[in-house]
């Protein structure tokens, strides 16, 4: 989503194991870089792959299209590329733009995270009023706009870095929304 380049690219590919009778949930996060071959369609990164569903089923490239069969079409894609990479079989999605992280994070009142290493990223200083530090090491509480920059970061760390931050940063918001008792079982 947004303004950007390529706004219908995903941003985080993840995959989540829920077992509700344990109550547990594992994350596992797919490199977005990944390069797969796509059935119909050749080679591609699969950040990529729900894109080109999407824009398959409408014949047209169209950015930020609502159409609801469009964005199953991506799913559908994206599900069999990610099952044939991690053997798994893909049940449910969940679609998440940058304004829907930011107010989710908002909403429950921001979230306290441990950062266990200052995150340096002259390239995302813009985004945090020109400092090129976007979060500290130690215990800290974002707001929605800085949970956001702190998960999409990548420039000056790993790939893999930047998808622990994120699942980091999901599980201290999943937690955040059971303390508060909004969500059912």
């Amino acid at each position: 989503g947004g303004t950007h380049d390529a706004p219908d690219l995903t941003d985080t590919i993840m995959v989540a194991s829920i077992d509700p009778v344990n109550k547990t949930t594992t994350l596992i996060s797919i490199p977005r870089d990944l390069w797969v071959k796509v059935d119909g369609h050749g080679s591609m990164k699969l950040n990529a792959v729900w894109e080109t569903g999407e824009f398959g089923y409408l014949h047209k490239v169209s950015p930020g299209s609502t159409d609801p069969k469009a964005i199953a079409a991506g799913f559908t894609l994206a599900d069999s590329v990610i099952s044939e990479i991690t053997g798994l079989e893909i049940h449910y999605n969940v679609l998440v733009n940058f304004q829907a992280f930011r107010q989710a994070v908002d909403t429950v009142g921001g979230v306290t995270i441990n950062v266990p290493e200052d995150l340096y990223d002259p390239t995302m200083a813009w985004e945090n009023a020109n400092n090129p530090y976007l979060a500290r090491a130690g215990v800290q509480n974002f707001d929605g706009v800085h949970a956001l920059i702190y998960v999409r970061s990548r420039e000056t760390t790993s790939d893999f870095a930047r998808s622990e931050r994120q699942r980091a940063m999901i599980q201290v918001l999943k937690e955040k929304i059971v303390t508060l008792g909004t969500l059912s079982n």
